[in-house]
């Protein structure tokens, strides 16, 4: 069975996926690629499927572009994980193991599926660390008790926060991880207050059960790096953590779980390293201004 890597898309012209996907070829990778999309054009379609994409979507207009009939509340960010697990459960295809990552700000600097810790998945998932506590960590923190409530958060604020824009799997145990995140998240408004859904925050409590702490592995760039909370996002004024500490930032270097990140760099080549080595998978690029610029020019076609 061939690996999957799967994303999700809305209203993106091919200038925002370009960097996800040309990484991902550079990379040699040869599983299948597959973008579930809400609403885009045929032309950005047709350029995705010429590059050998699989383009899943629902509805077409008269045109050809792409179209889905959104309700009121609709969320990508929580909708995403009800039709990748749909996605799946239908395909004719069956996969091995598969990653699913945003679109927008991933790159791939090498095929993640080559990775050690990726090839020992058997029934597992595997989430990557944002390297800060919940407690110390703004927006997640108002993200989880907007979308959960103050008792939740209690029980996490003391967690490693674990980000859901790039999680892989056993393709079975990644589709019943994504369908319950979503049913998680159908409990609650799917735009909470402060900006983002409830989805990071639904899989942050799954993690904290007894059933998902032996049955996710918990990693820190072993296969990918979330540039959103690092430290050079906060020198940069990035996020909420970066209004609230880029003045401060020895502060908030005592709160990583892991102070080896100050190691994290970008070197000549255009590449994210950490400790000497060359993550497999790099999101929130976008949050370092040096890395966003070098990164959309470094993978055009």
């Amino acid at each position: 069975m061939r690996n999957l890597v799967i994303g999700v898309i809305d209203n993106y012209t091919y200038d925002k996926i370009e960097p996800w996907i040309v990484s991902l070829e550079r990379t040699e990778y040869e599983g299948a690629k597959v973008l579930l999309a809400y609403n885009i054009s045929k032309e950005t379609a047709d350029r995705l499927e010429a590059k050998g994409v699989i383009v899943f979507a629902f509805q077409k207009d008269e045109k050809g572009n792409l179209t889905y009939p959104k309700l009121p509340g609709f969320s990508i960010m929580v909708e995403r994980f009800a039709h990748i697990w749909y996605f799946l459960t239908n395909s004719e295809e069956k996969f091995d193991k598969v990653i699913v990552t945003d679109v927008a700000d991933v790159v791939f600097q090498n095929d993640p599926f080559e990775n050690p810790i990726i090839k020992s998945l058997h029934r597992e998932c595997i989430v990557g660390s944002e390297n800060i506590r919940y407690r110390d960590e703004p927006w997640s923190k108002n993200n989880m008790i907007q979308s959960f409530g103050h008792v939740l958060y209690e029980t996490v604020k003391d967690n490693p926060i674990f980000c859901a824009g790039v999680i892989g799997g056993n393709s079975q145990a990644l589709m019943d991880f994504c369908m319950n995140i979503f049913l998680i998240c159908k409990g609650t408004d799917a735009h909470i207050q402060g900006g983002g859904g409830p989805d990071q925050a639904a899989m942050n409590i799954l993690l904290s059960m007894d059933v998902y702490r032996t049955s996710v592995k918990r990693t820190h760039g072993a296969f990918v790096v979330h540039a959103g909370t690092s430290m050079q996002a906060i020198l940069a004024g990035s996020g909420g953590a970066g209004e609230v500490y880029k003045d401060n930032p020895d502060s908030y270097q005592n709160l990583l779980i892991w102070p080896n990140e100050m190691d994290m760099t970008m070197r000549v080549d255009g590449c994210i390293y950490m400790n000497g080595k060359k993550i497999d998978i790099v999101h929130q690029y976008n949050r370092v201004p040096l890395w966003n610029q070098t990164i959309k020019a470094k993978y055009k076609e």
